[in-house]
């Protein structure tokens, strides 16, 4: 049997502290206990700082880190993404809650398979409360979002290219040290950088 470590879930937030407590709570509702989490507070004025603060106060698994001011969101997310000391991450923004077998499907994924090629995996994204199931389609390959899906690194690439498949980072697991992290993020980045300036 393959040794499991823990995979790191790192919160983004700002002045969000009506929403943060839902989102952390889904973590740790998780039927896995294999998890960290990073919760970065980007110079919130709402009492989101406290609130993060107060879970990291109570469970050694929570590590809270808050920027001075607010950077923008994706060097709030760099910043978090940094901090982590596990081989594998999910940013999670502070609106989003998790499945209760979110984490344990993905790491029950991790234990069939061979992972050396592996530096993604597409986990289960449902935008609001619809009963339709969605399907992406890459590379020939149906991805339910019911399931984990493996995705490898060019399949990934193309379908962004092509919006096929979800291109927010939120619905992947990444793993921290591959290519394919910096080369997704560093894409989202210059979207980013793009959009402030086209506003």
């Amino acid at each position: 049997m393959k040794h499991l470590s823990p995979v790191t879930f790192v919160i983004p937030v700002y002045n969000r502290r009506d929403m943060l407590e839902q989102c952390v709570d889904s973590v740790l509702a998780q039927r896995s206990a294999l998890w960290r989490v990073i919760i970065v507070d980007n110079g919130s004025t709402d009492g989101t700082s406290d609130l993060a603060r107060s879970y990291a106060d109570v469970d050694s698994r929570i590590k809270f880190l808050r920027n001075e001011r607010n950077y923008g969101p994706v060097i709030n997310w760099w910043r978090g993404i940094e901090a982590v000391e596990t081989e594998w991450y999910k940013l999670l923004f502070s609106d989003d809650i998790l499945h209760p077998d979110c984490l344990f499907s993905f790491l029950q994924t991790l234990k069939r398979v061979s992972i050396k090629e592996i530096n993604a995996v597409l986990c289960q994204p449902v935008i609001g409360f619809s009963n339709n199931i969605h399907h992406f389609v890459s590379s020939n390959k149906v991805i339910n979002p019911r399931q984990p899906s493996l995705i490898r690194t060019n399949e990934l690439i193309v379908g962004m290219m092509v919006n096929k498949i979800p291109v927010s980072p939120c619905a992947y697991f990444f793993r921290k040290n591959s290519i394919l992290c910096s080369q997704f993020l560093s894409s989202v980045r210059l979207c980013s950088i793009k959009s402030e300036i086209n506003i």
